[in-house]
């Protein structure tokens, strides 16, 4: 049986009048932009991974979502690559390559040192010392967060309806900061408020205070990863939260109304690289390639069943696998061991708090999105869901809750069954923007 071709880049110009039409989508809806076309290069080409080739700023743009192309993008170094000159070797089959242009775009956003630039042995090197230090805040932060958990759902029991995004970002946002990690993280930033939006920082400082109140805690300028603190910026404690925020609260999604055995989905967050490649990579020189990493997690010729979650993926051992030049083993997300942590003692916080918490989801791109539903159209995404700074829904959802009324030990038999209902009313979108 002959191979199967290699995945190629489409050929042919764009016209100034298409490449303006383009250009106004993608900024409007960059998921509804990708994902539309990238189902109809699927419905029309079923053998091959989707490519899709735009004009977007009067720029040549391939739009990639297959994980084989992706993969040899991030491998095939440039001959000016330090990684590559400075070692003098060839690039692992099993490892990729921080490319010059991936650095310098991504150098931006992640001040160095940062693993995320790195290979071969300084990244090997960097993310035991990383673990390491991040090993020993796990037992001390979690009766913490439990303690912000069992206060949070205090606040419910006499409360107005819950809203599933809002009531969890709240309560992430005390949680997160207590991780002093000495990264980069909202503890070590600079304070600064807005009219409109209260800061992450501001929210942060208390943590930060306690941190580095105690002998134990490593200072902001300590640790594998440590930098300077004028080279942070709120913007990057912002992201650094929503980031954390979102991925709880889909998690909390699925925790609280998940239906069925194994059916959740486990969507990245939205996110494109977006650089230009030279020879001898398969990408026209002149061209940008923009690396569609949400698209390539779900790769259907690598991942069965990509629209749905199946946890078994993610209770495996951590491994580098042959032919995964991300999101396994060495390349992992370094939040993800904090996410699960955070997700898993709430999610104990709430069962041993006596509440039950009922609803449902009913918006189609929301149900894809947590992978209730399989074959949800790019548009229900995009009408549904809010894309930057991360995926969430975009209008409320709101739970009814059932609380038992907890009279003090002393005058609680046993036998108490006293269940007071909240009825849940509608509630004006006025908090969605």
């Amino acid at each position: 049986m002959a191979e199967n071709p290699s995945p190629k880049i489409p050929e042919g110009q764009a016209s100034v009048f298409g490449g303006l039409s383009q250009s106004l989508s993608f900024h409007s809806s960059p998921e509804d932009f990708i994902a539309s076309r990238i189902q109809v290069v699927d419905q029309a080409h079923r053998a091959g991974p989707a490519v899709i080739r735009a004009k977007i700023l009067n720029r040549d743009v391939a739009i990639i979502s297959s994980h084989r192309l992706c993969e040899g993008v991030l491998r095939d170094g440039n001959p000016d690559d330090p990684v590559i000159t400075t070692q003098g070797r060839i690039p692992h089959r099993n490892t990729f390559t921080a490319g010059s242009a991936y650095r310098q775009l991504m150098a931006d956003f992640f001040p160095p040192p940062n693993l995320l630039l790195m290979d071969y042995d300084d990244h090997s090197v960097k993310r035991e010392s990383w673990e390491k230090h991040l090993s020993s805040f796990h037992s001390d932060v979690t009766p913490t967060i439990h303690d912000i958990t069992n206060d949070h759902i205090s606040s419910w029991t006499n409360s107005s309806p819950i809203d599933l995004h809002l009531s969890p970002a709240s309560a992430n946002r005390r949680i997160v900061p207590n991780y002093s990690i000495a990264s980069g993280n909202a503890t070590t930033r600079p304070v600064l408020t807005t009219p409109d939006s209260p800061s992450n920082s501001v929210l942060a400082l208390p943590a930060c205070k306690r941190s580095r109140s105690t002998p134990e805690a490593p200072g902001p300028t300590q640790g594998p990863h440590r930098h300077t603190e004028h080279r942070m910026s709120v913007f990057k404690a912002r992201r650094y939260l929503k980031r954390r925020v979102s991925h709880a609260q889909s998690s909390f999604y699925q925790f609280t109304f998940r239906q069925g055995a194994g059916i959740a989905s486990h969507r990245n967050h939205f996110k494109l690289v977006h650089y230009a490649r030279q020879p001898p990579s398969r990408i026209p020189a002149g061209w940008d390639a923009w690396l569609y990493f949400s698209g390539a997690a779900r790769d259907r010729t690598v991942y069965p069943e990509p629209d749905t979650f199946i946890p078994e993926r993610y209770l495996e051992p951590d491994m580098t696998k042959p032919g995964f030049a991300f999101g396994h083993g060495a390349k992992t997300c370094l939040g993800k061991p904090l996410v699960q942590q955070i997700v898993m003692t709430v999610a104990q916080a709430i069962l041993q708090s006596n509440i039950h918490l009922d609803g449902n989801v009913h918006a189609a791109g929301v149900r894809g999105w947590l992978g209730w539903e399989s074959g949800v159209s790019a548009d229900a995404f995009a009408r549904d869901l809010k894309q930057l700074p991360c995926q969430r829904p975009k209008d409320p959802i709101h739970i009814h809750v059932r609380t038992r009324y907890r009279l003090p030990k002393f005058l609680i038999p046993r036998s108490s069954h006293i269940v007071f209902v909240m009825p849940i009313a509608p509630v004006p979108n006025w908090h969605d923007r």
